[in-house]
Parts: C-alpha cells; sequence; structure tokens
C-alpha cells in the first residue's frame, strides 16, 4: 500500500481532536471562562440596572417642585415631608433626605449619598442662598437673568478623540484569543513530549513522515481550538444581548471575524514553536525550561497591547502593530483606535502570516533534529545548529 499523506494527516488530526475533548484540563478550562463570561455580564448587567433605578429624596423645608427648579437636576424621585419623618423615611425607603436648619441644610444618609443626590442638593442649596442675596438687594431672579451676560462655552477638541470603550472591548476579546492560543499550542508540546518519552513517537515515525505528523498535530488542535474560540464568542455575545449589555457597548460585532483569524495565525505561530520545544525534551518535566521562551514571547505578546492601551499614539504602538508576533495583539488595538487602517490591519497581518511561515521553517529544522534524540534535554542552540 502506497504512502498518504493526506491520510496521515487527517488521521493524527483527528486522533488529536479525540484526546483534546477527553483532556479534562481543557474541559475544566473552557468551563472556568464560559462561566466567568455569562457571570461578569450578569453582575454588570445587575450593576447596571440597580443604578438605573431613580434616587429618592426626601425633603423638608422646601417644596419639591421648588427643589427640582433650583437643582437642575432630572432623575431623582423627590417627595416632601416634615423633618421627623424624612429622618424615618431614610431609614426605611428613601437613600436620603434633605432637612433645612437654622445654620442651613442637613443633607442625611444612611452612609455616603447617593453622587447624584449630593450634587443636585448642593446645587439646590447654592441656588436658594444665591434667591435670598437677590431678595435682600430687592432684586428677583427674573431681573438678574436679564442683566446679566449669557457665557457660552463651546467644546473643541484639536485632535481625534480615541474611544477607549471600543478598545477595551477589544482588548479583553484578543486576549480571550490568546488565552486559547496558549491553551491549546501548549496542548501541542505537552502531547509531543509524552510520545517522545514513551518512545511511541519511534513506532509512529517508521510509518509516517515527520512533518506530515507534525501538521496532523498543529491541525487537530487547530481544528479543537478553532471550534472552542467559536463556542465561547458564541456564549460572549449571547450573554451580552441576553443581558442587554451589547446596547452601552461600544464595540463592534463586525470585528469577530478578524479575532477568528488572529487566533488561527496565533495558534499556527506558538503551535509550532510549543511543538519545536516539546521535542527537545525527552520529561515532561523538562518541558518548562525549553517552553520558557515562548511563555516570554505570548506574555509580552498580551502586555504589549495591555500597557499601551492608553498610549495607542505613541511611536512604539505605531512600530509594534508590524513586528510579529505583537502585532497579533497590538495591531487589533491600534485600528480600535483609529490608528491604524482596515488596509493597514491587513497588512500587518499579511506580515504575521509570513512570521507563521519562518516559525513553521525553524520548527522543522529543530523537530527533525530533536524528535528521537532521547536520553538527554536538546538546547535551543544545539538544535538550531545542529549539534
Amino acid at each position: 500500500m502506497s504512502y498518504s499523506r493526506m491520510n496521515t494527516i487527517g488521521t493524527v488530526a483527528a486522533q488529536e481532536v479525540r484526546i483534546a475533548t477527553r483532556n479534562k484540563a481543557i474541559k475544566f478550562s473552557l468551563a472556568i471562562i464560559i462561566v466567568a463570561i455569562v457571570a461578569a455580564c450578569g453582575v454588570f448587567s445587575w450593576l447596571q440596572n440597580r443604578d438605573a433605578d431613580q434616587p429618592h429624596l426626601v425633603v423638608a423645608g422646601m417644596e419639591a417642585y421648588e427643589f427640582q427648579e433650583l437643582s437642575g437636576a432630572p432623575g431623582i424621585e423627590v417627595s416632601t415631608a416634615d423633618a421627623p419623618t424624612a429622618r424615618e423615611q431614610v431609614k426605611d425607603t428613601a437613600d436620603a433626605a434633605l432637612i433645612a436648619t437654622p445654620e442651613g441644610w442637613e443633607l442625611l444618609a444612611d452612609g455616603t449619598p447617593d453622587s447624584t443626590i449630593a450634587a443636585a442638593t448642593e446645587a439646590a442649596a447654592q441656588a436658594m442662598a444665591h434667591r435670598h442675596a437677590l431678595d435682600s438687594l430687592g432684586l428677583s431672579p427674573t431681573d438678574y437673568a436679564q442683566a446679566a451676560d449669557p457665557v457660552n462655552i463651546t467644546h473643541t477638541t484639536i485632535g481625534e478623540e480615541t474611544d477607549f470603550g471600543t478598545v477595551s472591548s477589544v482588548l479583553v476579546g484578543i486576549i480571550v484569543v490568546m488565552y486559547f492560543i496558549m491553551l491549546f499550542a501548549g496542548n501541542i508540546g505537552g502531547r509531543v513530549t509524552e510520545e517522545k518519552s514513551s518512545r511511541v513517537i519511534e513506532l509512529i515515525l517508521a510509518t509516517a513522515r515527520p512533518m506530515d505528523f507534525l501538521a496532523g498535530k498543529l491541525l487537530g488542535n487547530l481544528a479543537i481550538g478553532f471550534i472552542s474560540t467559536l463556542i465561547v464568542s458564541a456564549v460572549g455575545v449571547t450573554a451580552l444581548n441576553v443581558t442587554g449589555l451589547a446596547e452601552n457597548i461600544n464595540f463592534h460585532f463586525a470585528l469577530l471575524p478578524l479575532f477568528l483569524v488572529a487566533f488561527v495565525l496565533g495558534m499556527l505561530f506558538f503551535g509550532t514553536l510549543w511543538a519545536a520545544a516539546g521535542s527537545m525534551v525527552s520529561r515532561s518535566e523538562d518541558l518548562a525550561s525549553t517552553q520558557a521562551p515562548i511563555m516570554t514571547l505570548a506574555f509580552a505578546t498580551i502586555y504589549a497591547a495591555s500597557f499601551g492601551m492608553n498610549a495607542t499614539d505613541s511611536t512604539i504602538m505605531h512600530v509594534l502593530a508590524w513586528v510579529p508576533p505583537f502585532s497579533l495583539t497590538v495591531a487589533p488595538t491600534q485600528y480600535a483606535a483609529g490608528e491604524m487602517s482596515g488596509l493597514g490591519l491587513g497588512l500587518s497581518y499579511g506580515v504575521l502570516a509570513l512570521a507563521v511561515l519562518a516559525a513553521l521553517a525553524l520548527t522543522a529544522r529543530v523537530y527533525r533534529r530533536s524528535i528521537l534524540r532521547n536520553g538527554q534535554k536538546v538546547t535551543w542552540r544545539a538544535a538550531l545548529s545542529g549539534n
């Protein structure tokens, strides 16, 4: 029977999918992140709905309509009562009470008063004092308003304003993508080391070509990781829509395909490097040393976008948007901030695709030289130099 390259790749990929779906660590990680997303949406929705309720203020010594006229603050439920009743209502249902005293006004609340109420009562008290001062001078508020020159302040920005809400939501999405990349790329390295330590790889490579076997591993983990990312994305979008948070989030859901492209490119880049790291050791305990540079690079890719989101117009962020693998996370945040065009984003990911090809070539070199060398740990320098 002749050797079939596609059959080998397909068989290995299917086997990797089956193993990944039975992996308890992967299933636990997926469950945790899904629960975290749903819980976070629920908590934020509850906080939003709680804050949407109008605070209740009881006023003693001023009519409700008069308070609303003086404060100019809508969104507050105002009622009137005498001072003793107002104090009692604060203990029951009211958020605060504004009570007239010989010295002025007393704002009574159980704890820190609502910020909206505090600002409104301050404005009303100032307006009342202003009105009394005019009365003492024999002037009416109407006469004062007619005599005063109107003051208009026009707000003008000299640059484009960054929508940090959109940038933040894109950053969260790309960090979730990086989480799955590290999860499934790391699984590739662990599987390679496991097969090498059990020496089963020697039997496999007697019938399969090394690079076909590795390609099957990459494609299998890429497939299950891609499906997992789709599931989590669907759960996140559904949770946002069900809780109503989607209406208040400045997120362009058209960017979701971008996250999937980022996952594919990132998975191929880091997955190949993790496979190389796994092929250089014969024990799982030694994998930490060879994968350390890759872990450092992965975290640096995350931190570059996280720490740079408040400085998207800086030179370093413009440069990192074109430098793989940092462009994996930085380019989308730059695009969301308006610092990079859609064409620029596409070209940046094109450069990243070239880096993926370079990583594949490097891994092929390391994998061939290291996968059958048992009994000793191969360093990156030795694997690359062929020693």
